[in-house]
């Protein structure tokens, strides 16, 4: 069972200098969305906003917890992680083939020169 960092640890044992610096960009960057947005398409920076609050509360969830637990199952999670891949790349169904989805697109010269 995963242990859960009490407040005044974590408040002891918080970043908070990647906080305010991640806080400073999501600012920055509603502020620019709002300034280009605020009378014509105003819902784009309420769904932002809303989405900033989601990773907020995602960001305290996983900073709650105690590192370690998650590093004793690092193995674990590494190989959950390999199975979905494999998952995918056995059931997964191709799209767009010629263009950026193919396998190849890296190793083709289709523009021209």
């Amino acid at each position: 069972m995963a242990r859960v960092v009490s407040w005044r640890k974590l408040r002891f044992r918080f970043d908070w200098m990647l906080t305010v610096a991640t806080l400073v960009c999501i600012s920055l960057g509603l502020l620019n969305l709002w300034s280009a947005v605020r009378e014509r398409q105003f819902h784009l920076f309420a769904q932002q906003l809303s989405w900033a609050a989601v990773g907020g509360l995602l960001f305290l969830g996983v900073a709650s917890f105690d590192y370690r637990v998650i590093a004793r199952m690092g193995y674990l999670l590494y190989g959950f992680g390999i199975a979905l891949l494999v998952t995918v790349l056995i059931h997964g169904k191709m799209v767009a083939a010629r263009g950026a989805g193919s396998i190849w697109a890296p190793f083709t010269c289709s523009h021209p020169s």
